[in-house]
């Protein structure tokens, strides 16, 4: 907990009533009328809470009201551009969690990190199995965790080093085989549900594959 009070500052706590009530004002004009602008107000709040669920009912009793009623016609009838307060709270969020220096986001570099490592990770698994084997037949999870363990090894070598380790890293992760499954007492029965979509056309059936090598693919800073 003191660690997680350090980082936050306790000024930026105290603070966090006065930027929830900025951050209501900025989409308060968004709504078309003053009672469901001020109901979305206390919603937030209860959003953002300590409740440990946060139903309908919850959020109710959180905002004082004997029923979810309100709660229920704030998210279903009452008039307000939904599409403009997505953009506003855009905005916010890149406003306070940007980098001002890169203008990077933090949240979404860290979504698309791990789309860029799971590709990657099954990239490493095809180029290790080769010829000899199906990438399918290796473990995710065993090749998961041997990158894992390697990554510490990899910063501190430098990079002719680290191609030789990513050579010794592809012959460890074939051998992370997965377990055969058990024959079928029965065979299985394969349905082909018909549709009416075109069949898969040929400029998706050669889809282009990454040029780089997995060794090239991914930059560790040092």
């Amino acid at each position: 907990m003191h660690g997680v009070a350090d980082t936050l500052g306790l000024t930026t706590i105290e603070r966090w009533p006065d930027a929830l009530a900025a951050l209501h004002a900025r989409i308060a004009h968004r709504f078309a009328r003053s009672k469901a602008c001020e109901r979305a107000k206390r919603y937030l709040a209860g959003l953002l809470g300590h409740l440990e669920r946060k139903n309908g009912w919850q959020l109710a009793e959180a905002l004082g009201e004997a029923g979810p009623q309100g709660v229920q016609r704030l998210l279903n009838a009452a008039v307000w551009d939904a599409d403009a307060v997505r953009d506003d709270l855009r905005a916010y969020v890149v406003e306070h969690l940007a980098d001002a220096a890169t203008g990077v986001l933090g949240v979404v570099q860290e979504i698309y990190g791990l789309l860029v490592a799971h590709h990657l990770l099954r990239a490493a698994m095809t180029q290790a199995a080769a010829a000899t084997l199906a990438p399918l037949c290796l473990s995710f999870v065993g090749t998961l965790r041997l990158i894992r363990d390697l990554l510490p090894l990899a910063q501190c070598w430098g990079k002719r080093a680290c191609q030789g380790l990513y050579r010794r890293a592809l012959l460890a992760i074939a051998c992370q085989l997965l377990p055969r499954r058990a024959e079928r007492s029965n065979p299985r029965v394969v349905k082909q549900q018909m549709a009416n979509f075109r069949v898969k056309t040929a400029q998706y059936r050669h889809w282009p594959q990454p040029t780089k090598p997995f060794v090239d693919a991914i930059v560790l800073p040092i």
